[in-house]
């Protein structure tokens, strides 16, 4: 190949682009508007995923190249080194590298694509084989019953993480082929918004979990709620940059919400401003987990104290330096502060930057506390001693 993709053999190709002597190639460029370095990628055939670690040129070899890891290592074929130059790194088993043409590989599959390749019976019965040891695949026969009607109809739980998923279908295709799903988990996939997954509201009429982490999506700003997740009652979005005011936003839809999880979001601020109260958008919110974000004054935390049936709140790994209590008014047998933290019984602050103990001595204040955490905060030990545990 051109000069330009040529390296000597002592060279380390590095995986970002920017390194990459191809930069300025029309080729390469068409190539990493297709991929990037990380992503998720699924064999046309649908047998395989696999992860991008590379993508560039390969010495003696024309053209440009994907290397990826394999999820299945006896997929690989080494280490991500080929004639003596490391082009990548493996996370996992050394031996689940391979380089392949960008024609074997996709990034656009549908939902219907993604649950048929991994569930449908019928489909796993023509694509069922093994590997032999020189690598060869040898297919098998499987026996059934005629009557046999699949295990689509019968799943009450889907798991599609890492799928490659960046469509879902629509016009009652989901539902007819999945009445009776219950959890559904397709985080770290490539839907772009929303509206993608709002389908499932129509679609999956018993969903009670739902799991779409680390997906950079766009939220509306406003939304309605004539397509209501109705039975929806644990949601994650963990990893996915959601603002706090854009997941309140999604309040109408959201009415049996019971628990959150916010967690990696880089969330600094719980505040509404003029709009609803938390308690408002979310009166059956139980459990909230918004651990590594970074909050860092206890004032943000306060917007949630009014919620009636917050049960366990998670604020480990944030930036929170000292709490407070709100106090009754002087000479007042009843106040609205009284009001504050209703049922919450568990709160986890590890890992934050408290250094007074007069934060902790605020604790005895909320009235139906039971468990607290506090570990990996700076506060000074007590009476001499080294540590302290709690």
């Amino acid at each position: 190949f051109a000069a330009k993709h040529t390296w000597p053999m002592a060279a380390q190709p590095s995986s970002d682009s920017t390194s990459l002597r191809a930069a300025d190639d029309t080729e390469y460029i068409a190539l990493c508007t297709a991929f990037h370095i990380g992503q998720r990628v699924r064999t046309v055939d649908g047998l395989d995923l696999a992860t991008v670690r590379y993508i560039g040129p390969v010495a003696y070899h024309s053209g440009l190249w994907v290397g990826v890891e394999w999820d299945d290592p006896s997929r690989g074929k080494h280490n991500g080194s080929h004639h003596g130059v490391r082009y990548f790194y493996l996370a996992g088993c050394e031996t689940a590298g391979s380089f392949v043409r960008t024609t074997m590989l996709t990034t656009q599959v549908s939902f219907m694509q993604a649950v048929t390749w991994k569930y449908d019976y019928e489909q796993a019965l023509s694509q069922v084989c093994f590997r032999s040891s020189p690598g060869f695949q040898v297919p098998v026969q499987i026996l059934r019953q005629d009557n046999d009607e699949g295990l689509l109809p019968f799943l009450e739980a889907i798991y599609l993480a890492d799928s490659c998923i960046a469509s879902t279908d629509t016009s009652g295709e989901i539902a007819a082929a999945l009445p009776l799903v219950r959890e559904l988990d397709i985080s770290g996939n490539n839907l772009k918004y929303w509206e993608q997954v709002q389908v499932f509201s129509q679609e999956m009429p018993f969903l009670h979990v739902l799991n779409i982490s680390r997906m950079r999506m766009q939220f509306p700003t406003q939304i309605g709620s004539s397509t209501r997740f109705q039975c929806l009652s644990v949601l994650v979005l963990n990893e996915t940059l959601v603002h706090w005011e854009e997941f309140c936003a999604l309040h109408l839809v959201l009415p049996q919400l019971e628990e959150l999880h916010l967690c990696n979001n880089a969330i600094s601020s719980l505040n509404l401003g003029g709009a609803k109260s938390v308690s408002e958008c979310f009166p059956k919110l139980r459990k909230l987990n918004l651990e590594n974000n970074q909050i860092n004054n206890w004032e943000e935390v306060l917007c949630l104290s009014d919620s009636p049936r917050l049960e366990c709140l998670i604020l480990n790994g944030n930036r929170l330096e000292a709490l407070n209590y709100p106090q009754r008014d002087a000479g007042t047998v009843k106040s609205s502060t009284e009001k504050r933290w209703p049922c919450l019984r568990t709160l986890l602050l590890g890992g934050n930057q408290f250094s007074q103990w007069a934060s902790v001595d605020e604790l005895n204040c909320f009235p139906q506390l039971q468990e607290v955490r506090l570990t990996s905060n700076p506060l000074p030990a007590l009476g001499g001693a080294a540590s302290i545990r709690m």
